[in-house]
C-alpha cells in the first residue's frame, strides 16, 4: 500500500504544480475528516483528490504539448490532424483554428501539386525507357532484348544487354591482344574468412560479346 502512495506522490511531483495539489487535497480531506469525524475516510478522500489532481495536471500537460506541436506544424508542410486539434482543445471559434484550417488547405494543395509533378516525371521516365527499349530491339532484335530484360545471361549477348540483365559488375578484369579485348565481369561478392573479397558469378566477354559464364565455387 505504501508503494502505491509513494508512486502516486512521485507522479504528482513530476506532473507539476504538485504543492498546490497536495495543499488542496489535504485541505479537502481534512474538512471531510472533521465533518464525519473519521480520519481514515479523510485520508482516503485526500488520496482521491490527489489522484484527480494528478490526472488534471497530466491532461493540461498533454494539451500544452499538443498545442506546441500544432504551432510547430504550422511552419511545416505537414497536415495537422483532427486528433491533434482535439488533444490541443482548440476551439473552432478561435483564430488559431482558422490558421490551422488555412494551413491544411495550403498543405493539401501543395501535396496535390507534388503528386502532379511526380506523375509528370514518372511519365517522362516511362517514355524514356520505352524509347530505349524500342531502340534496343531495332539494334539487337526482340528476342535478345526480352531475354535481357528478364535478367537472363546467354552466349552472344552484347555487353550493353548484359548490363541490363545483371547490372554493372562489382569488379572487371581486362586483357588486350592484337585482335581482341577480353573482359571478365564479376558479380555477387562475399567476404572470405581471410577478409578478402571473392565472387560467386562471372561472365566472360570478347570484343563486348558474351562467350562464357559460370558460377564460381
Amino acid at each position: 500500500m505504501m508503494d502505491f502512495f509513494q508512486n502516486l506522490i512521485k507522479k504528482i511531483v513530476t506532473a507539476g504544480k504538485w504543492y498546490l495539489i497536495l495543499c488542496i487535497s489535504a485541505g479537502l480531506g481534512g474538512i471531510i475528516s472533521r465533518t464525519i469525524n473519521s480520519p481514515e475516510i479523510g485520508i482516503l478522500f485526500t488520496l482521491i483528490f490527489m489522484y484527480l489532481g494528478y490526472r488534471y495536471m497530466k491532461k493540461i500537460k498533454v494539451k500544452k504539448n499538443s498545442l506546441n506541436e500544432v504551432k510547430s506544424l504550422l511552419n511545416s508542410n505537414s497536415l495537422i490532424s483532427d486528433e491533434l486539434i482535439s488533444k490541443s482543445q482548440i476551439k473552432k471559434s478561435s483564430s488559431l483554428f482558422n490558421q490551422i484550417k488555412i494551413h491544411n488547405e495550403k498543405v493539401l494543395e501543395y501535396q496535390k501539386e507534388l503528386k502532379k509533378q511526380r506523375e509528370i516525371e514518372e511519365e517522362k521516365e516511362r517514355k524514356k525507357e520505352e524509347k530505349k527499349y524500342n531502340s534496343l530491339i531495332k539494334k539487337y532484335g526482340e528476342e535478345m532484348v526480352k531475354k535481357s530484360y528478364n535478367e537472363e545471361v546467354f552466349l552472344n549477348q552484347p555487353e550493353e544487354l548484359l548490363i541490363i540483365a545483371m547490372g554493372e559488375p562489382e569488379d572487371v578484369k581486362e586483357s588486350v591482344t592484337k585482335d581482341k579485348v577480353r573482359k571478365t565481369f564479376f558479380y555477387i561478392p562475399y567476404q572470405t574468412h581471410l577478409k578478402t573479397t571473392n565472387y560467386r558469378y562471372s561472365v566472360t566477354l570478347e570484343n563486348k560479346i558474351v562467350v562464357g559464364y559460370k558460377d564460381i565455387n
